[in-house]
């Protein structure tokens, strides 16, 4: 709350301010799980599936474990992270606006996760063979 003493006018003038708008450390880290749970529905578990029931391409590139989990946790990790640092950078100057970053990147993961489950119930392959 602010004070504000006017010309003229003896009496005190209250002008209620809002807060500025921050983004927590805490409500940052649930915007992570969030991106992350997300993304691995959508992404990293599809893709960890195909790779792990045909392991041709780890074969083929004579691929060692140290290979492979590094594979892994690039898949997992890498655009997770890198979304999450895009809203926290655009959160910086517009924090409203990284809330509509937020809930238009979990919206796309959510679509492409549906997309998943609508395909895998009717059966309807996008293999294109």
């Amino acid at each position: 709350m602010r004070v504000r003493f006017d010309r003229g006018t003896p009496a005190i003038k209250t002008i209620a301010t809002r807060p500025p708008v921050t983004m927590s450390t805490r409500w940052r880290r649930r915007e992570f799980f969030a991106i992350f749970a997300a993304y691995g529905f959508a992404v990293v578990q599809p893709v960890l599936s195909v790779f792990g029931k045909s392991p041709d391409a780890f074969i083929f590139r004579r691929a060692d474990s140290v290979d492979i989990v590094a594979f892994a946790f690039v898949v997992t990790l890498a655009v997770p992270v890198a979304f999450w640092i895009v809203e926290v950078l655009v959160a910086l100057p517009f924090p409203r606006v990284a809330r509509a970053v937020h809930l238009g990147g979990i919206a796309a993961f959510v679509g492409l996760w549906t997309i998943q489950v609508i395909g895998d119930a009717t059966d309807v392959r996008t293999d294109h063979q």
